[in-house]
């Protein structure tokens, strides 16, 4: 894990967890930022409890991520192994153990929503959405992606955009749709922040990346529109 970035992580008010950065992001031949949607406060475990992730700035990067690069590869919940299973169809090593800890250490992964839901069915208000996404605008001004691949596309919204945007007084392409053959349910979405950084969204990982023929759907949606994300993930 990378901790070079946390000092100017600190500056973000609206940044409640700190980012996960890999090892190897920053030497990364395409750095790739992921984003997820939300956290979740549901477990019986005390330090899965809403106070105690909302009071833990390293809880995404300690508890999610790092479990996910090291957990043994049955103990993988869906959201991570459907995320590797859809970006990394065609590398040969998905399946090794060891795989998962070059797989997180070659990026980089934060959440939009900053704020843990209390409830499964909890859906975060539009409030959230924005204060997000103004947290992970500022995000990219410090970690330079060459893309930002959102596992979720409900943030991805010119009615969340434009606000977020708006506050910072940046500029963002309004969000187009992928219209695609393959694909009927939750067409790519695409848009860009402060003509810099190439944003794109996809289906949550955990919601309706379900089954084989799904990722490899996506995968291949993926790889037509942005190739060098694939190559990328092929070269691990």
């Amino acid at each position: 894990m990378n901790k070079s970035f946390d000092a100017k992580f600190s500056e973000i008010s609206e940044l409640r967890w700190i980012p996960w950065i890999g090892d190897n992001y920053e030497s990364a031949s395409c750095k790739i930022l992921l984003v997820g949607e939300s956290v979740y406060a549901t477990s019986e475990d005390p330090m899965e409890s809403y106070d105690a992730i909302n009071s833990n700035p390293d809880y995404v990067r300690d508890r999610n991520v790092s479990w996910w690069a090291n957990c043994p590869m049955e103990n993988l919940k869906s959201f991570p192994k459907n995320t590797m299973n859809v970006l990394c169809q065609e590398n040969s090593f998905l399946n090794d153990e060891q795989f998962k800890s070059k797989f997180w250490n070659g990026v980089a992964f934060t959440e939009v929503v900053q704020e843990a839901m209390t409830d499964i069915n909890q859906r975060p208000s539009q409030e959230q959405r924005k204060e997000g996404l103004k947290a992970l605008f500022k995000v990219l001004d410090i970690l330079k992606p060459n893309f930002v691949l959102f596992l979720g596309n409900e943030s991805l919204k010119d009615q969340f955009m434009k606000k977020a945007v708006n506050d910072l007084n940046v500029c963002f392409e309004e969000c187009q749709w992928k219209e695609s053959e393959n694909v009927k349910r939750n067409h790519f979405r695409v848009s860009s922040y402060n003509q810099q950084y190439p944003l794109m969204a996809i289906p949550h990982p955990s919601r309706i990346l379900v089954n084989d023929n799904l990722k490899m759907l996506w995968h291949n949606e993926i790889k037509r529109e942005c190739p060098e994300i694939i190559d990328y993930f092929n070269s691990l």
